[in-house]
C-alpha cells in the first residue's frame, strides 16, 4: 500500500514540479517573444520613412531587429538550455497595414495590406508595421489558412503527465505607427478627391526656377483628403497621395497604369480645421479706373454694379495709391470678352458679391508680377474659356482667389493656363481640360471636394513651405 501510495505522490509531485518548471518556461518565452515583437515593429515602423523606395526596406528592419533578441529554447545536442535568436519569417511575421484609431462604437484596430504584384505595392499605404513572435506547432493566418511552423517550444516536465503536452504553442505580438511629417499640401479636398483619365501631379519652385525646370518637373506634389483619394485611368502622382485618418486609396487593387512616386500613408490628422472659411469684407471705398473713366478719390460706391465685357481694363486710381479696391455685383464674360487687371503699379483687391464667369474663348490678363491680386468670389466661380493669363515670369501667388461662399462650385476647363492659389474649402472644385504642353494648372488648390479629369495637369508650386512635425515611432499594440 505504501508503494502504491508513493507512485501516485510521485506523479502528483511530477505534476507540480512541472506547474512550477514548464510554466516558468513558458513565461519566460513570452516575455522574450514580446520583446522581440515590440523591437520588430518599432524598426518596421521606422522603415516606412523609405516607403517610396519599397517597403522591403521595413521588413528587412524588422526581421533583423527581432533576431537580435534570444529566446529560451533546448539544445537539441545536450538537452540543457539554450538561448537562440527569435527567427521572423518574411510575409509571415511581419505584417503592413493601417492603424484606424478609435471612432465612435469602433476599436482601434488594425487592417492589413497585401500586394497584388503589380503595379503600385499597396502595402505603401501603411502607416504601421505589426510583428509576430512565434513557438508554435502551427497556426491560423488572417485568411483562415493553417501554415505550419515546428517551432513549439519544447517542455521539460510535461510530457510524464497524463495527456500531457509535449510542445509550448506560444505567440506574441506588436504593432508600432508613424505619425509626423509635413501637415500641409499643395492639393486639397477635404471630403474627397478623384483624378481620372490621364491626369497627374508634379512640383516645380516658382522661386528658383521656371517650369518644368532644367531637370525636368519635381517629384514633391502632395495631395491629401479627410476622405478617400480615388486614382482611376492613367492617374500619375509625382509626390504623396494622403487620404483621411479613416480614409483609403481606391480602387484596391490599383490599376498598373497608375503612378504614385511618394508617400501614400492615411493622414494622422484631420485637414478641416486647418482649412476655415474666407470672409467676404469688401471695402465701401472704391477708386478705380474702368475703361478709362476715372473715378473721383474718395467717393464712395459700395452698391456699384459692373459686368464685364468687351475690352476691359482695371487700372489703378490716379491719386498715387498703392492699393486699388474693385466691388462688382457679378462678373459674366461671353466669348471673346477680355479683362486686363492692371497691376503695374500696386496690388488690386477685387470683391465679386456672385457668379463669377468666364465663358469659351474669353480671358482675363493680368499685366505685371509685380504685384499681387487678390480676387474673392461670394458665388460660383467658372473658368471655362481661356483661363487667367499672367506674364510667363509671373509666380502662382501673384494671383489669390478666394471663394466665400459654402456650397458652391468652382470650375476650371477648357484649355487652361492658370497661374494662382485657389482657397475654397466650402466649394467642390473641379479642374477639367487637355492641359498637356505649355497648359496647365500652377499653385496650390484647396476645395471641399478636388475632381481631376480630362488630361489635366496640375503643379505644385513648392515656394510655400510647408509647415513640418517631427516624425514619431509609437507602439500601439
Amino acid at each position: 500500500m505504501s508503494m502504491v501510495l508513493m507512485s501516485l505522490l510521485l506523479i502528483v509531485l511530477a505534476g507540480f514540479v512541472s506547474l512550477a518548471v514548464d510554466v516558468g518556461r513558458v513565461r519566460l518565452a513570452k516575455s522574450e517573444l514580446q520583446t522581440a515583437a515590440d523591437a520588430a515593429a518599432f524598426a518596421g515602423a521606422n522603415g516606412l520613412i523609405q516607403a517610396p523606395q519599397g517597403v522591403d526596406i521595413a521588413e528587412d528592419g524588422a526581421i533583423t531587429a527581432g533576431a537580435e533578441n534570444k529566446d529560451i529554447d533546448v539544445d537539441p545536442a545536450r538537452g540543457g538550455r539554450i538561448n537562440s535568436p527569435v527567427t521572423m519569417v518574411p510575409d509571415e511575421d511581419v505584417e503592413f497595414g493601417i492603424w484606424r484609431p478609435q471612432s465612435g462604437n469602433v476599436d482601434a484596430h488594425f487592417e492589413a495590406l497585401t500586394s497584388n504584384g503589380g503595379g503600385v505595392d499597396e502595402r505603401r499605404e501603411a502607416n504601421a508595421v505589426r510583428a509576430w513572435g512565434r513557438r508554435v506547432t502551427s497556426y491560423v493566418n488572417s485568411s483562415g489558412n493553417t501554415v505550419e511552423r515546428g517551432t513549439g517550444l519544447k517542455l521539460m516536465f510535461a510530457p510524464v503527465l497524463p495527456n500531457g503536452p509535449t510542445m509550448g504553442e506560444i505567440q506574441a505580438k506588436a504593432t508600432a505607427m508613424l505619425t509626423g511629417g509635413d501637415t500641409s499640401t499643395g492639393f486639397v479636398g477635404i471630403d474627397w478627391v478623384k483624378f481620372n483619365g490621364g491626369t497627374g501631379t508634379d512640383s516645380f519652385n516658382a522661386d528658383t526656377e521656371s517650369y518644368p525646370g532644367v531637370g525636368g518637373p519635381n517629384k514633391n506634389s502632395a495631395v491629401s483628403s479627410d476622405g478617400d483619394i480615388e486614382l482611376d485611368g492613367n492617374a500619375t502622382i509625382w509626390g504623396d497621395a494622403h487620404p483621411g485618418i479613416f480614409g483609403s486609396i481606391t480602387p484596391s487593387p490599383l490599376s498598373d497604369n497608375v503612378v504614385v512616386t511618394g508617400y501614400m500613408n492615411p493622414l494622422d490628422y484631420q485637414l478641416q480645421p486647418l482649412y476655415p472659411m474666407p470672409a467676404f469684407s469688401p471695402k465701401p471705398v472704391v477708386q478705380c479706373n474702368l475703361a478709362g473713366s476715372i473715378d473721383p478719390p474718395g467717393a464712395l460706391k459700395s452698391n456699384l454694379s459692373f459686368a464685364p465685357n468687351g475690352n476691359t481694363t482695371l487700372q489703378m486710381p490716379s491719386n498715387g495709391a498703392k492699393v486699388a479696391y474693385f466691388y462688382f455685383k457679378d462678373w459674366t464674360e461671353k466669348s471673346k470678352d477680355n479683362v486686363t487687371i492692371d497691376n503695374r503699379f500696386g496690388q488690386i483687391f477685387i470683391w465679386v458679391d456672385g457668379d463669377f464667369t468666364e465663358n469659351a474663348r474669353s480671358s482675363v490678363q493680368v499685366l505685371s508680377d509685380t504685384n499681387k491680386v487678390f480676387l474673392f468670389v461670394n458665388g460660383n466661380l467658372k473658368m471655362d474659356g481661356g483661363g487667367i493669363l499672367q506674364p510667363a515670369t509671373a509666380k502662382p501667388n501673384t494671383l489669390n482667389i478666394f471663394v466665400t461662399k459654402a456650397n458652391t462650385s468652382v470650375s476650371v476647363g477648357g484649355s487652361p493656363t492658370m497661374s494662382a492659389h485657389i482657397y475654397a474649402p466650402g466649394s467642390d472644385v473641379k479642374v477639367n481640360g487637355n492641359a498637356n504642353g505649355p497648359y496647365g494648372y500652377f499653385g496650390t488648390i484647396v476645395g471641399k471636394s478636388l475632381f481631376v479629369t480630362g488630361g489635366s495637369q496640375l503643379h505644385y508650386d513648392e515656394t510655400g513651405k510647408p509647415k513640418h512635425e517631427d516624425l514619431k515611432v509609437h507602439l500601439v499594440e
